[in-house]
């Protein structure tokens, strides 16, 4: 008796592969959409329920650059602001995460103030788009640097991150401590 070698037919592979396709399709299709997903992110923000994961943080960051509105209408004409919920503008989250609006000019300035620190100095790591600038607290006061970015033909709204390395106490009279934006005066030189 010869033996004889079973070759799967060509409906048999077709079966197969309309059903892995229909896997694929199916897993693609149960994908949160990134605006969707931007919602819920900012929705939690508000809510001041956390801070961003690094997926959170990167889902975000596509929107705005697809969709410039969802952050410009955030910044309420501002040119910084924290993204989470804030005591007065005043953050003390070790990790936070702040929208900006970028401009014509390469870099983007940034002035913050911190008080409250239980122990000076304080650094804070400020981190746009993969280029970073690092700020020296001695004491409780305003600082200010510039991320290292190209231009850009237009204002365009980023997310960026502040990590600070310490941490806060009660600034004292019931203020908060933390870190909050300086945003430049008009007609002053930024």
């Amino acid at each position: 008796m010869r033996a004889r070698r079973f070759v799967p037919g060509g409906g048999f592979v077709l079966l197969v592969a309309s059903w892995g396709g229909l896997a694929v399709f199916l897993a693609w299709g149960m994908e949160q959409p990134d605006l969707d997903r931007a919602w819920w992110i900012l929705t939690r923000a508000d809510r001041g329920v956390a801070e961003l994961s690094e997926e959170d943080a990167a889902a975000l960051a596509r929107c705005i650059e697809r969709h410039p509105a969802l952050a410009l209408d955030r910044l309420g004409g501002k040119r910084r602001k924290h993204l989470a919920r804030t005591a007065g503008g005043w953050s003390a989250a070790p990790v936070s995460y702040f929208l900006a609006l970028r401009g014509p000019e390469a870099g983007l300035p940034v002035t913050l103030e911190a008080r409250g620190a239980r122990a000076w100095p304080l650094a804070v790591e400020v981190e746009v788009g993969g280029a970073a600038c690092r700020l020296e607290f001695a004491e409780a006061g305003t600082r200010s640097c510039v991320v290292p970015l190209p231009p850009l033909p237009e204002a365009r709204p980023v997310l960026g991150r502040l990590v600070v390395r310490g941490d806060f106490a009660e600034a004292g009279g019931g203020k908060p401590a933390g870190l909050r934006f300086v945003e430049p005066r008009e007609g002053a030189a930024r």
